[in-house]
């Protein structure tokens, strides 16, 4: 195991990016078995395409309330919420508000 500090680390390859992005260790991904490339291809993937996941293994309970509630996940989402009800488990589908 190394024992090169992060600063030695940084100032050996020029760059914080340059060292993520060439980093040989992989991530820690507990429970879920690794099934990715490198940095690089996980953020161009997240940008130029869709990712389809399981995260329920980390997911919190998220309560929220207020008379603008709905209008909020509603402008931050794709879902239709006009069937969403208090006190029912749903899922939210996040978008991005610029285009490629």
């Amino acid at each position: 195991m190394s024992t090169e500090s992060l600063e030695a680390a940084i100032t050996r390859v020029g760059s914080p990016v340059k060292l993520l992005r060439d980093a040989r260790a992989l991530p820690y991904t507990f429970p879920i078995p690794p099934e990715f490339s490198n940095w690089r291809s996980e953020q161009r993937a997240w940008r130029e395409s869709v990712a389809l996941f399981d995260q329920s293994h980390h997911m919190v309970d998220l309560f929220v309330k207020g008379p603008d509630a709905l209008r909020v996940f509603a402008d931050l989402g794709v879902n239709n919420f006009s069937r969403f009800r208090p006190g029912v488990a749903s899922n939210s589908s996040p978008r991005t508000t610029t285009a490629t």
